[in-house]
């Protein structure tokens, strides 16, 4: 005989069952949570390409219709601007055209030279720009030079202040989310004409500048309401040369971080590297590593072209180098010191360590 066999129906999930499912949930939301960065990076570079091309637009108005903002005419005039020494009586044998062998052509972010020999003047750069952001740019010397042509007495000196070069401007409705900084040299123009290039680098602000409760940023980065402790300056680098992210203070204390300069050169064996040349410091060393050894970081050369760096290669023993998005030609490369002209070939290139939403050169047409 045979009977039915009866069985219980199941409801419910077993723990196992459970556990699996929590694992299966966990990883996918990890995995969702690894795709928010990565957007919101994209989506913060996008909304910097684009505001970083209005502010470059803005500030290349403002170098073209307001000349004296960075005094061009003061260094036109100005002979000692870009010297290699500050030996007077070697300018005025020149003539008005000065000779080229008598310049550096390099960028120059203090905005200073021939110190020694009473050269281009900008006060104090070490406390004005590094302390405080603001550059101040002249030709004041106040003795007088037959072969200069320039006025016996002091003359006008023009102030680049940090809140100046904010965008958008303070108190303007929106808060300000970058700063631009500029970088001159001397040009060839042919033969012993020379003029002036400048570099434009536009950076974010640091992102993590704290602001007290009850005041904005525009407050914090003005320097007038809030008190000297808790004012800030909108890009700080720490006693190494590092970026704060934090900004700096803005009561002298901090640094602000100027554009920087590294000794380079390229060899015509691998067209698109640039080389830290062997006369870099330890320190520069260091710093070559952190902010120009980065995909995606902008510099300038010192014949004036803006290059990106696209890869980092393999160290091979102690030379540093990155490839760039330029394949420099054979009369651009093998640059030997006391051999070459300068200007003509790449030994130089200046930076911002913050890399940079937008880079450009401008040229004041003398």
């Amino acid at each position: 005989m045979s009977r039915p066999i009866s069985v219980r129906a199941r409801t419910g999930f077993s723990l196992i069952e459970v556990l699996i499912a929590v694992l299966v949930l966990a990883l996918g939301l990890l995995g969702l949570a690894a795709v928010f960065p990565v957007v919101i990076a994209q989506q913060r570079d996008a909304v910097d390409r684009t505001r970083g091309a209005i502010v470059a637009e803005t500030v290349q108005r403002m170098l073209t219709d307001a000349e004296n903002l960075v005094s061009f005419e003061g260094l036109r005039r100005d002979y000692l601007f870009s010297m290699q020494s500050g030996n007077a009586s070697d300018v005025c044998r020149t003539g008005m055209d000065l000779n080229p062998e008598y310049m550096t052509f390099l960028w120059e972010p203090t905005w200073q030279w021939a110190t020694s020999g009473g050269g281009h003047w900008v006060q104090q750069p070490q406390v004005n720009y590094e302390r405080y952001g603001d550059v101040l740019v002249g030709f004041g010397r106040t003795y007088t030079l037959e072969c200069y042509d320039l006025p016996s007495q002091a003359a006008q000196q023009y102030v680049l202040p940090v809140t100046g070069r904010l965008f958008p401007q303070p108190y303007s409705g929106e808060e300000p989310q970058y700063v631009w900084d500029i970088v001159p040299r001397r040009v060839r123009l042919g033969g012993n004409k020379t003029g002036l290039e400048i570099a434009v680098f536009i950076r974010r602000i640091d992102p993590r500048i704290a602001v007290p409760r009850g005041y904005t940023l525009s407050d914090v980065l003005t320097r007038t309401r809030l008190p000297a402790n808790q004012q800030r300056l909108p890009l700080g680098v720490d006693v190494d040369g590092r970026p704060t992210g934090t900004g700096a203070p803005a009561n002298g204390s901090g640094t602000y971080s100027l554009p920087q300069v590294m000794p380079v050169f390229v060899r015509s064996s691998e067209p698109d590297m640039l080389v830290l040349s062997g006369t870099a410091t330890a320190l520069q060393r260091q710093r070559w590593t952190a902010q120009v050894a980065v995909p995606g970081q902008t510099v300038v050369d010192n014949l004036g072209h803006v290059l990106n760096v696209v890869k980092v290669p393999e160290l091979t023993g102690s030379e540093l180098k990155v490839q760039v998005d330029r394949r420099y030609p054979t009369s651009q490369a093998d640059y030997v010191a006391g051999a070459d002209p300068r200007g003509v070939k790449v030994e130089q290139i200046v930076y911002t360590p913050q890399k940079p939403v937008r880079v450009f050169t401008y040229r004041a047409e003398w």
